[in-house]
């Protein structure tokens, strides 16, 4: 039973950590969900503006509709009944084109519409006579056959539109169909009256836009069957695509053919459509999908981080207990040697303590940098003052000489050297550097401790014979837990926060570190204040 307990618990261990595995994955999938749903709603957003911009399109293509059945209705009455109509309608029956002239220019009655009239025609079986009209020979064969026409004429005119050969003509016939008479359309007096009808009163009812919307608001064009431009109200506005409305055969045929375009401002849409213009909002929906977007981003950066350092801390984790385990496992052995009484000889003994003492060093040492790594977080607070340094380089050496046997170190330099020092944390410099210099050397190697004074500091190297620092990395290795690719792929162990430590403690006592270019192994050099300095 136990058995079966101990399974289900290793299996629930198992199912339990493929979860958390699997937990970073899920959570940035679902801010990338996130991220989609935020640039959908921005999309759906782009969208119903859209919507809003194509029905107020459309509402004002409708009242710009509007506008031109109006501005129909005013011209064929302007031209027709208040135009031609009074002016046909006061001839009578000329005897000819210079008596017809006579007719309307006397006329006071007809001072507002004598400007339509151009030239002027009169025709019977037996001449044509003109009065300020061009003649060709089309278009008199044009009226001669005019004349002649038996089709039953109803009403008292007709018009003719105006064709590339002939302008527009407006005509009617003595009761006994004797004579035809009447006379072609000036084009300057029709843009009058055009402008005279536009300039009434507004094209759209008050009622829309409360009468704010006048016809300066309107684009407005018309051109006549030919394709001629009579009249041009306003700028056209971009982007806007103007309703046409063609006449017809109504109020004989007066305006038939003419084109009416008319285009409402997009400016005054706010003001004719019912509720108002829905406001821009796509420039701080752009600005808050921005947003979004670049939150929804240092969010995923910031877990990836925190994914980061977790491992990273996992790792650190992992590497100080098995330097640790390794000491501990060393004193503990020997220890037990000890105890037990299992040396054979003195020599033994002596070696046994010498393990004991050399380990529990290393784990002195190594607790040391963990704490003083752990407390980086606080300010350090170091005991500097000027000192000489080599009786500290001395003591570090005869201990590392100690635990290290094999390695050869050698002193250089000035020996009476002072610098303004914490002698606490530069033993714990030095440690960590012939650490280093031991663990990524050869087995069999010279370390060279050098000590020099330069102006007013004192520089220490430390030269080891080791494969060296490529030069892309020699500023990266002071960061926490940054470790060289080769070094991954090797069985060395390490905490990765040596030389983290180092810079600290440097930094703290007013010096400076790096790691100079050598043409083997590493040196690296800790520049310390000196005497001249401090003074």
């Amino acid at each position: 039973m136990s058995g079966i307990c101990q399974n289900c618990r290793i299996e629930l261990r198992a199912h339990y950590n493929k979860c958390m595995n699997r937990r970073p994955v899920v959570i940035v999938v679902l801010l990338l969900a996130s991220l989609g749903l935020v640039g959908l709603l921005g999309w759906q957003a782009w969208q119903l503006q859209k919507s809003n911009d194509t029905v107020a399109r459309s509402v004002l293509h409708d009242y710009a509709t509007l506008a031109a059945d109006e501005y129909g209705r005013r011209l064929t009455a302007a031209l027709g009944y208040r135009g031609y109509f009074q002016i046909i309608s006061r001839v009578g029956e000329p005897e000819n084109a210079a008596a017809m002239r006579m007719t309307i220019e006397q006329d006071s009655q007809l001072a507002g519409a004598v400007e339509l009239v151009d030239g002027i025609f009169v025709v019977t079986a037996e001449e044509l006579s003109v009065d300020g009209l061009p003649m060709t020979p089309a278009l008199r064969e044009f009226l001669m056959r005019l004349h002649s026409d038996a089709e039953e004429f109803e009403g008292p005119y007709l018009s003719i539109p105006a064709q590339d050969d002939r302008p527009q003509i407006i005509y009617t016939r003595s009761a006994d169909t004797v004579r035809t008479y009447g006379f072609s359309t000036s084009v300057a007096g029709v843009e009058q009256h055009l402008r005279d009808a536009l300039e009434i009163e507004p094209l759209l009812p008050t009622s829309l836009g409360e009468g704010k919307v006048g016809n300066d608001r309107l684009y407005v064009a018309v051109t006549d069957a030919a394709g001629t431009l009579l009249m041009v109200a306003n700028s056209p506005f971009d982007d806007v695509q103007p309703s046409r409305k063609i006449m017809g055969d109504d109020y004989q045929r007066v305006v038939e053919g003419y084109a009416i375009d008319v285009a409402v401002d997009p400016a005054v849409a706010s003001t004719l459509l019912i509720g108002g213009l829905p406001s821009e909002r796509l420039p701080f929906l752009g600005l808050v999908m921005v947003l979004a977007i670049a939150l929804l981003l240092t969010a995923i950066w910031l877990f990836r981080r925190e994914h980061a350092v977790i491992r990273m801390r996992t790792d650190f984790v992992s590497q100080v207990s098995h330097e640790l385990r390794t000491p501990l496992t060393q004193i503990r052995m020997f220890a037990e040697t000890l105890l037990l009484k299992r040396a054979r000889s003195d020599e033994e003994q002596v070696r046994a303590l010498r393990v004991i003492d050399r380990e529990s060093r290393r784990l002195s040492h190594l607790v040391e940098n963990i704490l003083r790594f752990t407390s980086r977080a606080s300010s350090v607070i170091l005991n500097n003052k000027l000192q000489p340094i080599t009786p500290v380089i001395y003591e570090v050496v005869d201990t590392t000489r100690m635990t290290n046997p094999d390695v050869s170190i050698e002193m250089r330099g000035d020996d009476d050297a002072k610098a303004v020092i914490d002698a606490h944390a530069l033993r714990q410099v030095l440690l960590n550097l012939l650490d280093n210099a031991i663990k990524y050397g050869p087995k069999e190697q010279t370390i060279v401790i050098s000590v020099g004074c330069n102006n007013d500091s004192v520089e220490v190297g430390i030269a080891d014979e080791g494969p060296g620092i490529p030069r892309g990395d020699r500023d990266r290795v002071w960061d926490a837990f940054y470790r060289l690719a080769r070094e991954r792929q090797t069985a060395i162990s390490g905490t990765g926060i040596g030389l983290a430590v180092v810079r600290e403690l440097v930094e703290a006592m007013g010096g400076q570190c790096w790691i100079a270019a050598s043409g083997a192994g590493t040196q690296v050099i800790v520049q310390l204040p000196g005497e001249a300095g401090n003074g």
